[in-house]
């Protein structure tokens, strides 16, 4: 799979994309941001799966997105538009998301978030993982959501290096291999 973000080139987003179809690689695109998100609009139907938040939904989708109901409409609205997968992250109400035959959404784990720097790369690393292991989509974006939730709290705990290995213990405890 190709994981990649906005931040690349307009110039070099397109001749990735048709790179990664002609060798039939899945991607998974984060648009990392409001200001960069357009960059993506004109290749949505090159994506296999799409991580973006709420406002950067709206700019893709072109429609609002102020609750799980108008993120899951989205996220809909993206897969109709060509992506294969479209997960819709809405911070401390979870995430939204939609496949051809299927859409919903997954609450958020409660918790006091200390820094919520890096939570939608820990997402995007959760799916693509889940993917990679072939998961079906809702255990991948259950992984996703585990992974926001370390990433929360690995600075607020100060995790010394063992505890993160007993985290991915209790995380395969869940069903997920580590």
């Amino acid at each position: 799979m190709v994981v990649m973000d906005a931040n690349l080139s307009p110039a070099a987003i397109a001749p990735a994309l048709r790179l990664a179809t002609k060798a039939r690689v899945p991607v998974c695109v984060d648009p990392v941001s409001v200001a960069l998100a357009p960059r993506l609009k004109d290749h949505l139907s090159y994506l296999s799966i799409i991580t973006p938040n709420a406002q950067e939904a709206e700019v893709l989708s072109e429609s609002p997105v102020r609750d799980r109901f108008e993120a899951t409409a989205a996220a809909q609205r993206l897969v109709s538009l060509g992506v294969e997968v479209a997960i819709v992250t809405l911070a401390e109400v979870g995430l939204c998301y939609a496949a051809s035959q299927e859409k919903g959404h997954i609450p958020a784990i409660e918790c006091e978030v200390a820094d919520a720097t890096g939570a939608g790369d820990a997402l995007t690393a959760g799916v693509v993982y889940g993917s990679g292991k072939r998961l079906p989509h809702l255990r991948g974006r259950s992984l996703g959501r585990l992974g926001r939730h370390f990433n929360s709290h690995l600075r607020r705990y100060r995790l010394s290096r063992s505890q993160p290995r007993a985290a991915l213990r209790w995380v395969g405890d869940l069903g997920f291999r580590t």
